[in-house]
């Protein structure tokens, strides 16, 4: 309970970064980050209007649109970083979302959805470290640690959730704790790097 408290007021203050820093001319990152932040948000508020099995579906296809939307949104931020580098197809920054269908042929199958959300997970990680490479040279020394910092404790957090067991870690307060903190780094992040492409 207290865990999922404090990554619902991470999200919220996550969801009022992006809303005040955020420029005009990056309305399609904000709306997929604010997309995927309140679907965070709903996800963690459903779950006594349903029964637990239910429940855990739609909150588990919540929480995989939500993974979605932020790859999205990363993939946005990426390309408009370092369009040099990073020349894919604007409309291939939707691509995540293929992986809600995916996970839709297999929402009664436990070790494959285990599998999309580890993938998916690490994903959103390797694809934080995108920004380290779109960063160089723009935001100096700051960005890329606050980039290192939030990826390496997003990690923490993957790493305590599916190897909770492992390290003989009964509470989940522990991962969503590097959870929530990762999410609020992780979005100071990429509203501080949009800032500073605004202003080149």
């Amino acid at each position: 309970m207290m865990g999922s408290l404090f990554i619902f007021i991470c999200i919220a203050i996550s969801i009022v970064l992006l809303f005040r820093r955020v420029d005009k001319s990056h309305k399609d990152v904000l709306f997929m980050g604010a997309f995927a932040l309140f679907s965070g948000v709903i996800q963690e508020a459903i779950g006594p209007f349903f029964s637990e099995t239910l429940s855990v579906q739609i909150s588990e296809l919540i929480l995989i649109t939500a993974y979605s939307s932020g790859l999205s949104a990363m993939l946005m931020l990426v390309r408009k970083l370092r369009p040099e580098l990073f020349q894919y197809p604007y409309i291939l920054t939707f691509s995540p979302f293929i992986i809600i269908a995916s996970f839709l042929l297999v929402l009664d199958t436990f070790l494959i959805k285990d599998l999309i959300f580890m993938s998916v997970q690490m994903a959103l990680i390797l694809v934080a470290l995108l920004l380290l490479i779109s960063c160089f040279g723009d935001g100096g020394k700051q960005i890329i640690m606050r980039t290192l910092a939030a990826s390496l404790i997003l990690f923490t957090a993957y790493a305590f959730f599916w190897l909770g067991d492992y390290f003989e870690i009964q509470s989940d307060f522990v991962w969503q704790f590097f959870a929530g903190i990762g999410i609020v780094m992780k979005t100071d992040l990429i509203t501080s790097i949009s800032i500073i492409n605004k202003n080149q």
